[in-house]
């Protein structure tokens, strides 16, 4: 991570296109983009026009290039791209069988940041909309690559930050069989439990705070560390497993999560909606679902009990610093006494205006100041 990295970003279409095109800079990123034969050009052009309208904004330079390539393998160009010395490929395809698993495997583990739609496919996004399937892909890459080349060499010490808080985003599983999630969008970490295992319902149960992100002691790593104590080690060669360290008891296999894929809706498409906090004009809305009482730790590990609605069908929403992330529970600010609903299994209708989290009080990204309850 000390290391200075040079890294190329090349763009790979579909095999239709024949022109070379773009722009390159000697001391900026390059990262090789493997596109998806079977999308077609008007597809490719608007993923690609997603990852540009996100790189073209980097702290760093970000060079772009396309070519097609379809007589090849994924596992074989992901491994020629990373012998090359390329430092980022971004796979608009997902991989199918070991083969392209171990190349990817194998090319993180020689320094390479890979994003795929195994990563990101199921974050509330599809191929229906490829502009923003190819922002959000482009965006988790960037955290990856500056994983890799840590703070001393990323070039902004404010934007690292914001870095290695994405490169963490979504959602992750216990190692054990408990069900129980975690969802982390720093600083907040929102842990579920399954209540419905038959139909795959969680619920809201407490909410920490990365209080830190340290490097972890032999330097490797980044080390996560909750208000609660807990410490989660995330290393750049294995970026979906977050290793959970107790001190000073050391490691534990169990109680450490695995990367997640997350559900859009009960149906698998995408979610019925999406807000911009950064454009949303506080306007009245109603969403459904069942509300629990979870515990949230403030900034100084102090319990508080709130009440969240855990929506039947998730929604994506984009913060204030650009995030995108997509929601399954939001803490309601209301007055009102809920007792008939709270942790009843009963399906709510709750109107109210969304806002973002701005207090030590607020333990979710977004919360829902309540006007109504049925």
């Amino acid at each position: 991570m000390k290391k200075m990295w040079n890294i190329l970003f090349l763009f790979v279409i579909v095999p239709t296109i024949l022109c070379s095109c773009g722009w390159k800079s000697p001391s900026g990123l390059s990262v090789k983009v493997i596109g998806n034969p079977m999308m077609g050009d008007q597809w490719s052009e608007m993923f690609e026009q997603g990852a540009r309208e996100e790189l073209d904004n980097s702290v760093v330079e970000i060079s772009v290039e396309s070519e097609s390539d379809s007589n090849s393998s994924v596992a074989d160009l992901v491994n020629s791209y990373a012998g090359e010395g390329y430092d980022g490929i971004l796979l608009a395809l997902m991989p199918e069988g070991e083969a392209d698993f171990q190349a990817i495997t194998d090319a993180r583990a020689r320094g390479v940041a890979v994003i795929s739609f195994a990563d990101e496919m199921d974050n509330g996004y599809s191929g229906e909309a490829p502009d923003a399937l190819g922002k959000v892909m482009a965006q988790a890459l960037e955290a990856q690559m500056a994983l890799r080349k840590g703070s001393d060499v990323w070039g902004d010490s404010t934007d690292y930050t914001d870095q290695i808080k994405k490169a963490v985003r979504g959602t992750w599983k216990t190692g054990n069989s408990s069900g129980d999630r975690k969802q982390f969008s720093v600083p907040y970490v929102m842990e579920s439990s399954c209540t419905d295992e038959s139909m795959g319902y969680y619920e809201l149960k407490r909410v920490s705070l990365v209080d830190s992100i340290t490097d972890t002691e032999d330097g490797k790593g980044l080390d996560y560390t909750l208000n609660t104590g807990n410490h989660y080690y995330l290393y750049p060669d294995n970026p979906d497993l977050l290793e959970c360290h107790w001190e000073p008891d050391g490691y534990s296999a169990s109680d450490s999560l695995i990367k997640a894929a997350e559900s859009r809706s009960e149906t698998g498409e995408n979610s019925c909606y999406y807000f911009d906090m950064r454009t949303y004009s506080d306007t009245v809305e109603i969403f459904q679902g069942r509300i629990s009482s979870f515990t949230g730790y403030d900034q100084n590990g102090n319990e508080e009990q709130c009440l969240a609605l855990n929506l039947d069908s998730p929604i994506r929403v984009t913060t204030g610093d650009g995030t995108d992330t997509l929601v399954y529970a939001i803490q309601l600010n209301t007055d009102f006494t809920l007792n008939e609903y709270v942790d009843q299994g009963t399906t709510a209708h709750v109107k109210g205006r969304l806002f973002e989290a701005h207090t030590s009080h607020h333990y979710t990204p977004i919360l829902l100041d309540v006007e109504q309850v049925k």
